[in-house]
């Protein structure tokens, strides 16, 4: 394990958990009512086997008076605890104090039992980086103009020019390094502006575990040589991504709860904040929305203007912890459903003034991540694991029913490793570990009827794809961890073109690297279609004379398909850090390379290029 993925199990881990020795168990039922405000209606113990009632609380927008929906009805618990919070009634935040409270009570009285999850896999994950929507943006650590490039090495913004060999370094920044562990960024349409979005643990005095922060970081690059700071906003929750869409940013992040912290004279302390300059403060309009108590943490979606970083609106999802995936007009939220191993997805509208909650569904399974899921033609596709096995199912956004299902389609005992939709198709592949070997499907899906959704597949292969490519003219490329005798899988490199013929899928081409570190990160793989190259950083070991150590080196492949093979053009050396930040971008004839502190351009031939070159 290197320095970043010790760094993220810490970012990812949540400090609740020392004190808890299992997750909280999610039960009840679903709403997709919203408006302004939506509290929660008491959650109180009944019995030992009580079920948690679910009640939504509407805000009129006006004069911040909660008012309860009369659809649902809930008991109240007449113990000392409410006459506690009865000093609160006049308070806006009233049903969310007595929400909070009961859920508190409730897991003092009857704490959640162990759940065990699905099997999982020791082999690195990987993060796929290419747009899943059409004009919806990601970050990274690379992006460019037509003049120049710019690269996030580690803390510092750096722009390059784009002028060949004789490309330089033209100007850099410095982002305040301390508490950050990881940097990524958006280049606004025009060029002139540079959005940072920062992780950050640091500790407060009241609290013993630290608090994570997201800083967001908005820089003038019109002028690569002297880049300048515009505006700064801080939001306390754990960064979990971010979109750009039309100029506007969209920032997703997970705020956690902590009960001894929480003075219910103090809504800062209970509430979504941000700091805008002037210390924490609750959201403007603070939009809450809860179907059901089930955990003491947000999920929350903020958007702001790209240009100058003007907050615009919020939204807050209490008892939410998931993926999003982004459409041109949606965002898809997941967490737990009231079910062991079942998954709810709730769909809000964020393309009016205010975040709109559509509707949501619950299906059977989880969902690994965002390119599990994806919207078309009117119709939410999700693929899950489930009972040890994968389903595929197509949600109707009209009224959130399941209008399709493609049950169990895995072998018993595989698991969801990658998902691509591609408009009516869909490429989906599981996997089994077994000891060292691992082995795996690929399924190709044709979702054009849903009334005859029929598929094929490769059968079972050596190896994993934990990421899947569509590559053009036909081809997907998976990439992964594959199998050799004497290396573990996380060991081996595993590069697979994969083609869909009249009866079956086949394997066309393999390439294979081993023993290397290669990354883990699918943002450092560069994809590009039209020429059919990947690149990409990895470490192998080179004996010294003294010592061994890992020096990292930048491949260029390029997929040929009239032999249905991989040219290796060249190896870069690119320093001796961590490959998960190296990037490469092929422009006019040169390819680009990035890692910790190192620079390199070297000119490509693609039409003769027929040798691999080693380059130092």
């Amino acid at each position: 394990m290197n320095k970043k993925d010790i760094f993220n199990a810490f970012e990812k881990l949540d400090p609740k958990f020392i004190e808890e020795a299992a997750p909280k168990e999610n039960k009840g039922t679903r709403s997709s009512l919203n408006f302004r405000l939506i509290a929660i209606a008491a959650v109180l113990a009944l019995t030992l086997a009580s079920v948690i009632m679910a009640v939504i609380f509407l805000n009129d927008g006006g004069d911040g008076e909660v008012v309860l929906d009369t659809n649902k009805q809930t008991e109240q618990d007449t113990d000392s605890s409410e006459d506690n919070i009865e000093k609160y009634r006049d308070s806006e935040y009233f049903e969310i104090i007595k929400s909070l409270d009961a859920y508190y009570e409730e897991l003092r009285n009857n704490p959640p039992p162990i759940e065990y999850g699905e099997p999982s896999f020791t082999t690195p994950s990987v993060e796929i980086t290419d747009n899943q929507t059409k004009k919806v943006e990601e970050p990274d650590i690379i992006k460019r103009t037509t003049k120049n490039i710019f690269y996030m090495d580690v803390n510092v913004l750096k722009a390059f020019s784009i002028d060949g060999e004789d490309s330089k370094m033209v100007g850099e920044y410095e982002i305040n390094a301390e508490g950050h562990q990881a940097s990524e960024f958006f280049l606004s349409a025009d060029g002139k502006t540079v959005t940072v979005i920062s992780s950050m643990f640091g500790a407060e005095e009241y609290t013993p575990y630290g608090v994570a922060y997201t800083d967001i970081l908005s820089l003038d690059v019109s002028d690569p040589e002297n880049i300048a700071k515009k505006s700064s906003v801080r939001i306390r929750g754990r960064y979990s991504s971010a979109r750009v869409s039309d100029g506007k940013l969209l920032i997703f992040l997970n705020h956690n709860l902590y009960e001894n912290q929480i003075d219910f004279d103090k809504p800062e302390t209970f509430l979504p904040v941000m700091d805008r300059g002037n210390g924490f403060e609750v959201f403007p309009n603070c939009n809450i929305f809860c179907d059901e108590v089930t955990s003491d943490q947000y999920e929350l979606a903020v958007m702001f203007n790209e240009e100058d970083l003007t907050f615009e609106k919020n939204i807050a999802l209490l008892s939410y912890w998931g993926h999003q995936y982004v459409s041109k007009d949606k965002i898809f939220f997941t967490t737990n459903g009231s079910e062991p191993r079942s998954t709810k997805i709730l769909c809000v509208d964020y393309s009016s003034t205010e975040f709109k909650v559509l509707g949501s569904t619950e299906i059977v399974g989880t969902v690994k991540d965002k390119w599990s899921m994806d919207e078309y033609d009117g119709i939410l596709r999700v693929v899950t694991t489930a009972n040890f096995s994968a389903n595929l199912y197509c949600i109707s956004l009209d009224n959130f029913e399941t209008v399709a299902l493609v049950e169990e389609f895995a072998p018993i005992g595989e698991s969801v490793q990658s998902v691509r939709f591609d408009k009516t198709n869909a490429y989906v592949c599981t996997a089994i570990s077994l000891k060292t070997e691992i082995l795996d499907p690929v399924f190709f899906f044709d979702l054009s009827d849903l009334d005859n959704i029929s598929y094929k597949e490769t059968g079972t292969i050596e190896g994993m794809s934990s990421s899947l490519i569509d590559y053009g003219n036909g081809y997907l490329i998976g990439i992964g961890s594959g199998t050799s005798y004497g290396y573990d899988p996380s060991d081996v490199l595993k590069i697979e073109v994969y083609k869909e013929t009249e009866d079956k899928v086949v394997s066309v081409c393999k390439r294979k690297f081993m023993p290397v570190d290669f990354p883990s990160e699918y943002k450092a793989y560069y994809i590009d279609r039209q020429n059919q190259l990947l690149g990409f950083g990895y470490s192998g070991e080179w004996d010294g004379d003294t010592e061994n150590i890992y020096t990292d080196f930048y491949k260029l492949l390029k997929f040929d398909p009239q032999t249905e093979s991989f040219i290796e053009i060249f190896n870069v050396n690119l320093g001796n850090y961590n490959n998960d930040n190296d990037r490469g971008v092929y422009i006019d004839g040169y390819m680009y390379m990035f890692g910790a502190d190192d620079f390199k351009v070297v000119a490509v031939d693609l039409e003769n290029t027929r040798e691999e070159q080693t380059i130092s």
